[in-house]
């Protein structure tokens, strides 16, 4: 039996994920919290054996997410097959673009299960998780983040980004919209972006937020010369001072000139997660 879950009552799917899947309670309550629709599927007793969601994105959110996650003693039955058919039958599946999803390596029976029910591969994220080894020091002088350096910043990581999103069909192409959100955002960030100018031209930029390394990137005209290898140690080591946990840190496997610099600074393979879609 599939039920609507409102949201007051998500409590229940939340623990159920915690307890049950792969999911720790804070990535559970985020799944959950985070999504426009949520279903259970229920066994005869009645108790929660599945569940799925539905989560809209996109600027003009015209594209969605779907988890589904089924406890192992009642697969094989269909109730993934008709979790995926409720949520796909939900009238804000109507007019997206596509619907897309994410399966870990380990996962292969739910990689099999999508591609059956019509989702195409899209691209493959690589989560690293470092050894803890203290990396060598340098030279390189970074400065937190400022609102004046905004259309700096903008022009630098929309032109470093753009080829692996285009090749990976990331839309729109050009990241980081040079809006007033965008700039409202950084601001709030400020004390975690740091940045690096030279001759007050402005080079590269990391952000650390607590032990997670996101939004690196070179200017195009500084790569090559072996500075975001310098600005990766200092993010490092900057986790290593201030952090209570290893440092983290997500890439597109696409992305191998990035994949071997993160490898060559200690950072080790944690999970791969593959994400598929389906268009409408």
């Amino acid at each position: 039996m599939i039920d609507t879950v409102l949201e007051n009552k998500r409590c229940d799917i939340i623990v159920f994920l915690a307890g049950d899947s792969d999911l720790n309670m804070t990535e559970a309550r985020f799944c959950i919290e985070k999504s426009d629709s949520v279903i259970a599927y229920k066994n005869d007793i009645p108790e929660i054996v599945g569940c799925g969601t539905f989560r809209l994105w996109g600027k003009n959110r015209d594209k969605a997410d779907v988890y589904l996650y089924v406890s192992s003693a009642a697969r094989m039955f269909g109730a993934g097959t008709m979790l995926l058919k409720a949520l796909m039958n939900d009238q804000k599946a109507n007019a997206l673009k596509f619907i897309s999803t994410k399966v870990e390596t380990n996962h292969l029976k739910s990689l099999e299960f999508f591609q059956k029910a019509g989702f195409e591969p899209w691209y493959t994220e690589v989560i690293f998780c470092h050894n803890g080894i203290r990396q060598p020091e340098n030279n390189l002088i970074f400065r937190n983040y400022q609102p004046e350096y905004f259309e700096q910043y903008v022009d630098a990581i929309r032109n470093s980004f753009y080829e692996l999103r285009r090749s990976n069909d990331f839309q729109p192409y050009y990241c980081c919209e040079p809006d007033r959100a965008k700039q409202e955002e950084l601001e709030r960030n400020k004390d975690n972006i740091f940045v690096l100018f030279q001759d007050e031209k402005f080079v590269a930029s990391v952000t650390i937020n607590d032990n997670f390394i996101e939004d690196v990137f070179v200017a195009p005209d500084y790569q090559g010369k072996g500075i975001g290898k310098e600005m990766m140690c200092f993010a490092v080591n900057k986790v290593i001072d201030s952090a209570n946990s290893p440092a983290k840190l997500s890439a597109i496997k696409w992305n191998s000139r990035a994949l071997c610099l993160y490898q060559s600074v200690g950072f080790e393979l944690s999970k791969t997660i593959h994400y598929l879609r389906l268009f409408q």
